[in-house]
């Protein structure tokens, strides 16, 4: 009992020092665009900062250990499991974008939503004028109180199309049913070769029949289109990195700039995991073990393989990912302060002063006058008071 209990102690402590690493690494990036540095030991945000990067670069993992053990560059334009290859492409498209949308959704739960207006609360049609069964479950006027209203009218919207969802697939089952099928005549010559290589897959190769021309030029295809997808998402990241001309406009976090993200650390980590492996090569057991109790040794082995694509991944989060998640969560979204000093900063009546971070000692401040920019560290034994929101009428 006492072993597993030191076990159990030993993984919080290395999943508090991961996490401590990972903020860190973020945050340092993200205040080095401005030039400014921390020398913060104890910080209670490198924790935050780090949790977010973190659960960014599990999902990286993840999609990688799927990807590796799917896809092997040696394979490609084999023969043998070309479907399966085929899939895992998709699948690997499919997973990213899912991730991203995940992560942004996730990010978007701390973003500032003004709240709604009374009428949101009375029963409307979803499908505008043409939504005749809307219309027609509105007209009733049901004398209830509360929501009571809303909710019955919305049920019962709710349940006619649904019924009518299900009459649609009753009629098509109905249809199939009796559509007639044709009786299996004998094979062709050129079926019987079909089967013959579908036995024999590595026939087809020999043969450069041309359903095996075909699959390499659609291969061929997939792999271009996700090579553009690479470039893309590599010139994205490179518009995208924060700096002093992004607080010209609000910037927010979408799910395109997390996929270009997603797609240019999976692919670099999956590519440096192909081409500097060591001799041994690498386990895959390392990845299913991530997490467990007993998986201290295997992480360590993990970040071993993968540790220069990972430190990139983290700097390109600090600099371009981080800052655009909302402050109210953590994240490290500039917001627009009135700072009140015992002496002004040397700028304009008509600047603008956005705040992007803090350290023990100092608020961190970047500020705009007119088309110049400047980042201070201002010390907070010089702040009489820092105006965070400003309602306006």
């Amino acid at each position: 009992m006492f072993e597993k209990v030191k076990e159990i102690s030993k993984l919080f402590v290395a999943c508090g020092v991961v996490l401590y690493l990972f903020g860190f690494i973020s945050l340092t990036s993200y205040f080095a665009r401005f030039g400014i540095v921390s020398f913060d030991v104890v910080n209670s945000r490198f924790i935050i900062a780090g949790f977010f990067s973190f659960l960014a670069i599990t999902l990286v993992l993840l999609i990688v250990w799927r990807l590796y053990k799917d896809v092997s560059l040696k394979k490609i334009y084999d023969v043998e499991g070309w479907s399966d290859r085929f899939q895992s492409y998709f699948t690997f498209w499919s997973l990213i974008w899912g991730a991203s949308y995940a992560l942004s959704l996730f990010f978007d739960l701390g973003k500032y939503i003004s709240p709604a207006k009374e009428e949101s609360l009375t029963f409307k049609p979803w499908f505008g004028n043409y939504d005749f069964i809307g219309y027609f479950i509105d007209g009733f006027n049901l004398k209830l109180g509360g929501g009571s209203n809303f909710i019955i009218k919305f049920a019962i919207y709710a349940f006619s199309y649904s019924l009518i969802a299900f009459l649609v697939l009753v009629l098509i089952f109905i249809i199939q049913d009796n559509v007639p099928r044709r009786k299996k005549e004998p094979l062709s010559a050129d079926e019987v070769k079909k089967e013959e290589i579908q036995e024999n897959p590595k026939a087809e190769k020999k043969l450069l029949t041309p359903l095996y021309l075909l699959r390499c030029s659609i291969e061929t295809l997939i792999l271009c289109v996700l090579a553009s997808i690479a470039y893309y998402s590599y010139l994205k990241l490179k518009v995208s990195l924060f700096d002093f001309n992004s607080f010209n406009s609000h910037q927010t976090l979408t799910p395109n700039l997390v996929f270009a993200w997603f797609y240019v650390t999976i692919l670099t980590t999956y590519f440096f995991l192909n081409f500097y492996l060591p001799k041994d090569g690498l386990s895959l057991d390392i990845f299913k073990s991530f997490g467990s109790v007993n998986s201290l040794n295997s992480l360590q082995l993990t970040f071993q393989h993968i540790f220069i694509p990972i430190i990139g991944a983290l700097i390109l989060f600090g600099q371009i990912i981080f800052p655009r998640i909302p402050f109210s969560i953590g994240g490290g979204e500039p917001r627009e302060v009135e700072v009140k000093m015992k002496q002004e900063l040397p700028l304009s009546k008509e600047r603008h002063l956005f705040l992007i971070g803090e350290s023990s000692q100092f608020v961190f401040v970047v500020g705009k006058d007119g088309d110049s920019s400047s980042a201070f560290q201002i010390s907070k034994d010089e702040i009489v008071y820092i105006q965070t929101r400003k309602r306006k009428e």
